[in-house]
């Protein structure tokens, strides 16, 4: 009866070692970055990798972790998220009014203007880019089409610091 038993023993080991190895990756799944912009802004995002499904991205606001949104006033179009496994890449698009006038472009004074923001986390080496560029579409005699305006365009880089 005892060499019917002997068996188990490695079995069981192998069991104990799968277990092992799940609740390892599971605590490995998370990463928590700071990244301190220039205006002295603290912002908390969270790479989210589960053992099964797709990796997702939190931000903690007033002390709890939520859905990373950007508020973007006016948007004209939604939020694109994209998660990877090891940053994440948000697309923003807000319209405002044009407020000064640009005679030369043929741009008037209330002309919308739409803005195309892009930030990047990376997770990896710890890093946030933000870019901000802005548009606007005219109608002139050979059809409609954008002009890219560079005075409010916007690029900042912060690195960041890894928590956990």
């Amino acid at each position: 009866m005892k060499h019917l038993t002997n068996p188990i023993r490695p079995i069981l080991f192998l069991v104990l070692a799968f277990m092992m190895m799940l609740s390892t990756q599971a605590s490995a799944a998370e990463t928590v970055m700071m990244c301190e912009l220039d205006d002295g802004d603290k912002l908390y995002y969270k790479h989210i990798k589960p053992l099964i499904g797709e990796p997702t991205v939190v931000q903690k606001i007033d002390g709890k972790w939520g859905p990373w949104r950007v508020s973007c006033p006016n948007s004209y179009k939604a939020d694109e998220l994209s998660v990877y496994d090891s940053g994440t890449k948000m697309q923003s698009y807000s319209q405002e009014n044009f407020s000064p006038a640009v005679p030369e472009l043929d741009i008037k004074k209330g002309d919308p203007v739409r803005f195309h923001m892009t930030t990047v986390l990376d997770f990896e080496f710890g890093s946030y880019t933000y870019e901000r560029k802005a548009y606007i579409s005219l109608v002139q005699s050979l059809g409609d089409f954008t002009l890219q305006i560079s005075e409010f365009g916007l690029d900042t880089a912060s690195s960041c610091e890894i928590i956990k």
